[in-house]
């Protein structure tokens, strides 16, 4: 998954019920990951994995290691202005 940080206007974020300024936004999905099979789009605004803000890239990586891989995970995205929740297997980084 391709992203980059992006501001997250005040009324997004009381859509989200987070308080970040900041999320991800998916730039680029690659076919037969998990990340496509779970639903995430192109355009997509993650704002949270679990209980955590995602406000950089280092933050979202860290949650993505060892015992992480294999298990599901939930994440809030924003998309078209709501809040959505999705649940994504984590799979192995691919090199």
């Amino acid at each position: 998954v391709g992203l980059q940080p992006v501001a997250v206007p005040e009324k997004l974020r009381a859509a989200s019920g987070r308080a970040a300024a900041s999320g991800l936004m998916v730039l680029s999905i690659e076919p037969g990951t998990s990340a496509e099979e779970g639903g995430l789009e192109l355009g997509d605004i993650l704002v949270a994995a679990g209980e955590t803000s995602l406000e950089d890239p280092e933050t979202l990586q860290s949650l993505l290691r060892g015992d992480a891989v294999g298990k599901p995970m939930q994440f809030t995205v924003l998309r078209a202005g709501r809040a959505v929740e999705i649940e994504l297997l984590i799979a192995a980084r691919r090199v």
